[in-house]
């Protein structure tokens, strides 16, 4: 029995969803091809599908959306990059965002590794759809929203991104108080570069 074989990527596509699947918060469709190979050259392929998952899918009562209208929500864990991450705090009828206080928001891992980033800057706009869709083209609703904006290489660092492997799913959080004292979480879905 060989002790270990080779394991291989062999084919690897995105797929986004259109239509009815917005309401049960699916962002992405990955389907993955891999192939075993043994050391007598024996090979077996088999398929792997991942389903990536936004904010609704949690139930979430504040939504957001990191790298808006983008799917999947790559974020370059090398280091390297000198970009920003932008990510929308979007507003609702339930949820108004002039009452949060910009100074405590940070972004984290939702499994509780690393540590936590502040974002650069914290803009208003309305560019949140009431029917949230993670991965087309956003316009107004009539809420304000709140575009946040992270340093990726900071991100990367502080979060320990760097230490997980290529093409990993993870979820993140963004939280931060209201001005009434009380505070909010919301969630979005990376799909990590290195």
């Amino acid at each position: 029995c060989d002790t270990s074989p080779t394991l291989s990527l062999i084919n690897e596509v995105f797929t986004s969803p259109i239509g009815p699947p917005w309401g049960t918060g699916i962002e992405c469709i990955v389907d993955r091809t891999w192939e075993i190979v043994d050391c007598e050259g024996l090979s077996a392929q088999t398929s792997q599908n991942v389903t990536i998952v936004g904010p609704s899918f949690f139930g979430g009562a504040v939504m957001a959306d990191i790298s808006p209208g983008e799917c999947p929500n790559y974020v370059d864990a090398t280091g390297q990059s000198g970009s920003a991450i932008e990510m929308t705090v979007f507003g609702s009828a339930s949820f108004d965002v002039m009452q949060v206080k910009p100074r405590t928001l940070l972004l984290t891992r939702k499994d509780g590794l690393g540590g936590a980033v502040a974002p650069l800057a914290v803009l208003g706009s309305d560019i949140g759809e009431g029917d949230y869709d993670p991965c087309h083209t956003v316009v107004g609703d009539g809420h304000g929203d709140m575009l946040l904006m992270f340093d990726e290489d900071q991100v990367a660092s502080r979060l320990q991104l760097d230490q997980v492997p290529d093409g990993t799913v993870m979820l993140l959080d963004v939280s931060g108080e209201l001005q009434d004292g009380s505070s909010f979480t919301a969630h979005d879905v990376i799909l990590i570069h290195n």
